[in-house]
């Protein structure tokens, strides 16, 4: 789908290129499929908008449907097809909207103010703290508050409002029109009466963009851009308090630990860099700007509503869940909460660690192979690893150095066999919803952080300057280096993970890998 929708915006954009190259001085045959062309595929756009909006999943791919629908709303940057539309994104730069638009925004008005009102609500759904989500709503800000594009919006919803029955002779309204090629109000309203009954019929009750219900939407957006901001700044403020913590220490113990943090940073893959935050953090500031001053809405007044819910609570306002046998479960009312988007669940990866998705920062294939050698070894020798791992003195703390604690997982299968009731007033999660269940992993081998790109990169450089420097051969490298490694190894594992210090209880019976 994502492919189709990117398929449609080039239609889109095309189509705006063909439309806008009418010249006077040079008439053409086909000047009048250039007039014609919007009026012909104008409904089949809108719907699929439409459709698309109230079908989309809220993901990163929602981008694409938004920058197809911002495309169509702006046909002023696609009147060169010499000139690239998206040298400044955001459309068009700083230059204002010219009055000759106005007879397209009065021919596709819903395009503006009802796909609008669809888009809102599925903002209030996402997380604006996220980098993606917070740049969708400063791309849509920005457009919306180009120069001139809500005069020409205002003028339009006005003159229909002036003339609701466009086809009746009425009075000059008392807004003027200015000088610059503004349609007489007749006239755009009789476009935008005649749009609106093609596209959603006789009885349809305009929405305006600048009206009550839409403003209310609105000022909640900012109310979560708020939250959003704080947020933001929250988490920043904490990664600036953890390296000046870190650095003001100093010591070989902190510098163990940025080591060891810097190694795993590829596997771990933090969700937000600090580059990303500040970046956020502007595309919110920006679009806060942009949505106060297009919609006249007073930051005091965004303050006070958003005081009331904080970052905090909001985080902490998790779906109805039920506690089982297999942990916490979510109820049928809970899943709604979390469609609707009342609710917010935190989510992480509860699996196999080995199993988890391969990130950018490891490599595939090596990834694969060293699962595979370590599941072959982990079921060859599963009674001597485990009976090592429990045992005491030395040999058992050399083997808690190297092997992987045990590990509750929890797995979803999505074909359950029957209901099942949890005692919570009836509400049952029935078996058309993939069931939670755990598996306890027992004590095992991992090679996953030895596909990590870095490790990889640091013993590639450190050979290569070994070999050029100090010109010594690859398996007298192996050897000199394969021991301190060992060592070093040892010593981190015993100064980060204490609990390897005492052997832990046997469990009654230890499952297999």
């Amino acid at each position: 789908m994502s492919e189709h929708i990117r398929a449609v915006r080039m239609i889109i954009k095309h189509f705006h290129y063909f439309s806008n190259s009418i010249k006077p001085a040079q008439p053409s045959p086909l000047d009048n499929l250039r007039r014609s062309l919007w009026s012909m595929c104008r409904v089949s756009f809108y719907r699929l908008f439409v459709q698309l909006l109230a079908r989309w999943p809220l993901d990163s791919s929602f981008r694409l449907l938004l920058e197809a629908w911002l495309s169509y709303i702006q046909p002023w940057r696609y009147t060169d097809i010499n000139r690239p539309s998206d040298a400044a994104e955001g459309g068009g730069g700083a230059s204002p909207v010219e009055w000759q638009w106005q007879r397209f925004v009065a021919d596709n008005l819903l395009l503006y103010s009802s796909i609008l009102n669809l888009v809102l609500p599925r903002l209030l759904r996402l997380d604006l703290s996220a980098p993606k989500n917070a740049h969708m709503l400063y791309r849509i800000s920005k457009v919306l508050s180009l120069p001139n594009l809500s005069s020409l919006l205002k003028a339009t919803e006005e003159s229909l409002q002036c003339s609701p029955h466009t086809l009746l002779p009425q009075p000059p309204p008392s807004v003027q029109p200015p000088e610059g090629g503004q349609l007489p109000h007749q006239v755009a309203a009789l476009a935008a009466r005649t749009h609106i009954v093609e596209m959603e019929g006789n009885n349809y009750i305009y929405v305006p963009i600048f009206g009550l219900y839409t403003e209310n939407t609105v000022r909640q957006v900012l109310c979560n851009v708020r939250s959003a901001d704080l947020a933001v700044q929250s988490e920043l403020e904490a990664a600036a308090a953890t390296k000046n913590r870190c650095a003001s220490k100093g010591g070989v113990l902190c510098w163990v630990r940025d080591a060891v943090s810097w190694l795993e940073s590829a596997v771990a893959a933090a969700d937000s860099s600090t580059d990303e935050l500040q970046r956020t953090l502007l595309h919110l500031t920006a679009a806060a700007q942009h949505l106060h001053h297009l919609f006249q809405i007073s930051e005091s007044s965004v303050i006070s509503a958003s005081t009331e819910e904080s970052p905090s609570k909001r985080r902490s306002a998790v779906p109805d869940q039920v506690k089982t046998a297999n942990g916490m479960v979510l109820t049928d009312e809970g899943r709604r909460q979390l469609v609707s988007g009342l609710r917010r669940k935190d989510l992480k990866y509860e699996g196999d660690p080995d199993l988890r998705p391969i990130s950018f920062g490891e490599l595939t294939l090596l990834v694969r192979w060293l699962y595979s050698l370590a599941t072959f070894l982990n079921n060859k020798y599963s009674s001597s690893i485990s009976s090592g791992y429990y045992s005491s003195g030395i040999a058992g703390l050399l083997w808690r150095c190297v092997l992987q604690p045990p590990l509750t997982v929890y797995e979803y299968q999505k074909h359950g066999s029957a209901p099942q009731n949890y005692d919570n007033g009836g509400s049952f999660c029935h078996s058309v919803y993939p069931t939670k269940r755990a598996r306890q992993l027992p004590p095992r081998l991992s090679f996953r952080r030895a596909a990590n790109r870095q490790v990889l990169l640091c013993a590639v450089l450190l050979s290569v300057a070994l070999r050029v420097f100090g010109g010594v051969s690859l398996s007298r490298q192996f050897m000199y280096l394969a021991l301190p490694a060992l060592l070093l190894y040892f010593s981190v594992q015993l100064l980060l993970c204490r609990t390897v210090l005492r052997p832990p209880p046997r469990p009654a019976s230890s499952p297999l890998h």
